[in-house]
């Protein structure tokens, strides 16, 4: 099926040249999709991290079971697959 883009107003079809270079942006796009979910799974993971660094303040001292869901957080880009983004399962947050 022939491809068309807008140059001034005006649709035109892409020539050969464009459908190779189209072809060839949208493989190297669709190879690029682990490293994006991966990214996203870790900007996730660093605001969960975040949001718990109160816990080791100086002034109070962090339980056994806060201690071990912060490690399983810095850990849990390693134990996911990828393949389960965005279902993932998160450790669950300590009461």
């Amino acid at each position: 099926m022939p491809r068309f883009h807008s140059v001034n107003g005006v649709l035109a079809q892409f020539t050969p040249e464009e459908e190779t270079l189209f072809d060839e942006e949208a493989a190297a796009w669709e190879a690029g999709a682990d490293a994006r979910a991966m990214a996203q799974l870790r900007e996730e993971r660093n605001n969960k991290l975040h949001e718990t660094d109160w816990w080791g303040a100086s002034d109070r001292t962090m339980s056994v079971e806060q201690a071990q869901y912060r490690a399983d957080l810095r850990n849990f880009p390693a134990v996911v697959d990828i393949a389960d983004w965005p279902n993932v399962t998160w450790p669950t947050v300590p009461e």
